[in-house]
């Protein structure tokens, strides 16, 4: 497992005209080893690019970022991406999809196909091995994705909004399927999501961002027993909770 850490981070982006936009600024985070970490706030608040930046997908115009101690550089092995849009190669089937990386490692044939049965089975995929991503419904779409990104073994999972596109009953059968994942595995997670509910019905934590230029308002320890059911969300201290996010987003 490894912990991610976030020093001082700032990032602009320039702007068609030639001028400069701040979208994050002075972001200070920890997150532990193993933990699931949840980050909220107005949309354009800068989440996807602080997670593009820990993936190594963008770069920051200030500060360092490590994961595992180790400086990021760009994309690495170590951490895994799972996007809203699922991302899948359409002309692979879903196998080929799971195996992606791990051919790109250069692993065997009889290894990788080791690797992916155990992830078809873990998805409830294996019926739909050789089917191609157009031919699956989103959630399943979305289990794919998972799993590829599962497959090289990353001690880090980031994910942007994966269950974003789903309608409500697939994605609460995500979200069980994610936590069991989580829970099995402990892989270090951190989750961008828009949906306050979402965040702390799995979030060890959920990192509240202002609205833009990007800061950190405040870091919630999300204390509900688990396994959590969306039961909890009814509860005083629940709603409690999720009013007092939704203040600093919009104070």
């Amino acid at each position: 497992m490894s912990d991610i850490r976030v020093r001082n981070v700032s990032k602009h982006f320039r702007s068609r005209a030639g001028g400069e936009r701040l979208v994050l600024d002075d972001i200070d985070l920890h997150v532990a080893a193993g933990s699931f970490t949840c980050i909220v706030g107005a949309s354009g608040c800068g989440k996807s690019t602080l997670l593009n930046m820990i993936g190594g997908l963008q770069e920051p115009t200030q500060g360092s970022l490590t994961v595992g101690g180790v400086e990021v550089e760009g994309p690495g092995v170590d951490r895994g991406m799972v996007f809203q849009s699922y991302a899948l190669y359409p002309w692979l089937t879903v196998r080929g999809n799971i195996e992606f990386g791990l051919r790109m490692a250069k692993v065997g044939r009889e290894a990788r196909r080791k690797v992916s049965d155990g992830l078809l089975a873990e998805m409830g995929l294996t019926d739909f091995a050789d089917s191609y991503p157009r031919e699956l419904s989103g959630g399943m779409r979305q289990r794919v994705a998972i799993a590829r990104s599962l497959a090289t073994d990353p001690p880090v999972m980031l994910m942007d909004e994966p269950f974003g596109a789903l309608d409500a009953l697939t994605r609460i059968s995500a979200q069980r399927l994610l936590l069991d994942i989580w829970q099995r595995h402990r892989r270090t997670i951190v989750f961008v999501t828009h949906d306050i509910n979402e965040a702390l019905l799995l979030g060890d934590q959920v990192v509240v961002l202002s609205t833009s230029p990007g800061r950190v308002r405040k870091v919630f320890d999300v204390d509900f027993e688990r396994p959590r059911s969306p039961a909890v969300a009814t509860t005083p201290e629940f709603v409690a909770l999720r009013e007092e996010v939704l203040s600093l987003i919009f104070e």
